[in-house]
């Protein structure tokens, strides 16, 4: 259903026609074929990009202008108000079960679409995960859809960025914040820089775990990527978590190696801070450092994750944690020859890892870094 309080069309001597429709009201507009058929080549190639699934509501103004004759574009401008119940849209990766509006001021100039608004959802789905309340500026300009700040994907920090000033959802009881620059066109890419702040691993656990056993912990971490189209395996980017304070000891990969270890439940309940450093590259997020550090045990370890099917492969070194001996330096290590550590090959699954103790190799360069203590540096983009 489409109405309108208010439309005026005018026709002037030279030819030139132009409809304004305010207030603007149409519900259940269904964005599909035939309604993208019907716009000029241009802004449909924009609507195409975007692949809205499922019907909205629209509200507010529209005001179209063009030439009788002649090969002239028709132009538009608009102050829309869109309501999604329940939509999927594709900005790199599929927004499912959308449930909010966006707000729109915008133009069209019959060769470029540049528009600003706002979003605003009280849910909406991404690769399976439940983000509540985001909120946040968008803008499309010359073929780009910027979610958030283009200064902060500039910078490679955010730490002078206002979250208002950035697109910014409920996760896991923690702040998610989103910056993106999506290239439209027939194939999209993307660059995009995703952090979170304080979220609890025990919530994480509890929606998308088994929701038993303990695991806990304050989640910060930050990760850069980029890709074309939805197809993970041209996804690439680089990132790192932290966890602290953290109790891992129900993960299914950390009680694996416990048990190979022998070492107890106590023993576990040392595990207190936990990093994880990786890049994404080829299908696989490849973990170039992995630190679990506590009172009684320390682990390091490097390894991937398969994303098609969560296959994994892990080397860990463990030695005693703070409570018994504090952890030397790397030169230290190379003297005693790895004294009292004890290496340990992980394959199988996430849920079914299958770990087994082997010699502690000979320290290389890249174990000698793998062993330094925590890095509190910046991440920078690479």
């Amino acid at each position: 259903m489409c109405s309108s309080d208010l439309a005026v069309a005018t026709v002037g001597d030279d030819g030139e026609w132009r409809f304004r429709a305010e207030p603007l009201m149409i519900d259940d507009l269904d964005a599909g074929t035939s309604f993208r058929r019907a716009l000029p080549a241009g802004l449909r190639a924009v609507v195409e990009a975007f692949d809205l699934r499922g019907d909205v509501s629209l509200s507010g103004m529209l005001e179209l202008r063009g030439v009788r004759g002649g090969d002239y574009p028709i132009t538009a401008a608009w102050n829309l108000t869109t309501v999604y119940g329940g939509n999927t849209v594709t900005a790199g990766v599929e927004l499912q079960e959308m449930h909010g509006k966006t707000e729109f001021t915008g133009t069209w100039d019959g060769e470029a679409v540049r528009a600003n608004g706002q979003l605003s959802l009280n849910s909406v789905k991404v690769l399976g995960y439940q983000l509540q309340q985001v909120q946040g500026p968008i803008r499309i300009d010359n073929g780009q859809l910027i979610l958030g700040s283009k200064n902060v994907l500039e910078q490679g920090n955010a730490t002078s960025v206002a979250d208002a000033d950035r697109l910014t959802a409920q996760f896991i009881e923690g702040v998610l914040a989103v910056d993106a620059l999506i290239r439209l066109g027939d194939k999209m890419s993307y660059d995009v820089r995703v952090g979170l702040r304080n979220g609890l691993l025990e919530r994480f656990n509890e929606l998308y775990l088994s929701g038993q056993g303990r695991l806990a912990g304050v989640i910060n971490g930050v990760v850069f990527l980029t890709g074309r189209g939805t197809d993970f395996r041209q996804l690439k980017g680089n990132g790192r978590m932290l966890i602290e304070p953290a109790d891992l000891y129900d993960l299914p990969l950390i009680l694996a190696i416990l048990r190979v270890l022998s070492l107890q439940r106590a023993d576990a309940a040392a595990f207190d801070r936990a990093q994880f450093d990786f890049n994404v590259r080829n299908g696989l997020v490849v973990f170039d450092r992995i630190n679990l550090q506590g009172e009684s045990a320390s682990l390091f370890g490097r390894g991937n994750v398969r994303m098609s099917d969560k296959r994994i492969l892990f080397d860990f070194y463990s030695a005693s944690g703070r409570r018994q001996v504090p952890i030397p330096i790397v030169r230290e290590l190379a003297n005693e020859l790895t004294k009292g550590w004890v290496g340990i090959h992980v394959e199988g699954t996430l849920k079914d890892p299958r770990p087994e103790t082997r010699p502690i190799p000979v320290l290389d360069d890249a174990l000698k870094r793998l062993l330094g203590v925590f890095d509190n540096r910046p991440l920078q983009r690479r």
